[in-house]
């Protein structure tokens, strides 16, 4: 059966960071009836944005697991939105090393009694896991380590940007740990978080390369 026949109404909410509202357009889409992947707190289906041109664009539909309320969808587009900010500021350094979060919005499906699913650009290969939101490391690449590193230096000690994972060097599904452990999601593990980073990063040569202060000190004195 053709996309276009399968065709549901969805209504799409992407922030205006300018104004801090979030705005609203009604779009039609195909989502598929079987998720394609899975992580720790949500499943992936594929879903198809038809375009003004007739196009449908290839994303990813990310819904919880678990029944969950209204704000826990907006809170992870916020937390990737606010990762890419950061990503923005370190690639102003102008070094060789570049980042990049994905664009991601919160949609509603109206046809299926609301059910609302954060959506994003749909890539395509071998997607990487290189640290959690609890210290783990689970690659040796040093990019994105240090583009942690850089998150908590870049807030002025005030949250670290983790849990990176993404093809290549452009990356999704972030967590933000902050300080106060508020907002940014149920993954924000606060201080807990905050140290449990620091406790296993060792300091690479693009920590280095950026000149960001060593982390030992930090733990040791509990500076969080």
């Amino acid at each position: 059966m053709p996309l276009r026949n399968r065709s549901e109404l969805a209504t799409k909410f992407t922030y205006n960071p300018h104004n801090e509202t979030w705005q609203t357009h009604k779009v039609r889409v195909v989502v598929d009836k079987k998720p394609f992947a899975q992580g720790g707190m949500r499943v992936c289906m594929k879903l198809y944005e038809l375009e003004d041109s007739g196009d449908f664009v290839p994303c990813v539909a990310k819904v919880f697991k678990k029944e969950t309320n209204s704000k826990e969808y907006f809170d992870e587009a916020l937390t990737q939105m606010a990762a890419e900010c950061f990503a923005q500021e370190f690639n102003k350094l102008k070094t060789k090393w570049k980042v990049s979060f994905l664009p991601v919005n919160v949609m509603m499906l109206n046809e299926r009694n609301g059910q609302l699913c954060n959506v994003e650009p749909l890539l395509l290969g071998d997607y990487v896991k290189h640290n959690d939101n609890d210290g783990n490391v689970e690659t040796s690449e040093q990019l994105p380590q240090a583009f942690t590193h850089f998150t908590w230096e870049a807030s002025r000690h005030m949250l670290i940007v983790c849990d990176i994972q993404g093809l290549a060097d452009c990356y999704t599904d972030p967590q933000i740990h902050s300080i106060d452990g508020q907002s940014f999601g149920r993954g924000n593990l606060g201080q807990h978080g905050i140290l449990k980073f620091f406790k296993t990063h060792k300091c690479n040569r693009i920590c280095q390369a950026l000149k960001l202060p060593p982390t030992d000190r930090k733990i040791a004195d509990r500076q969080v």
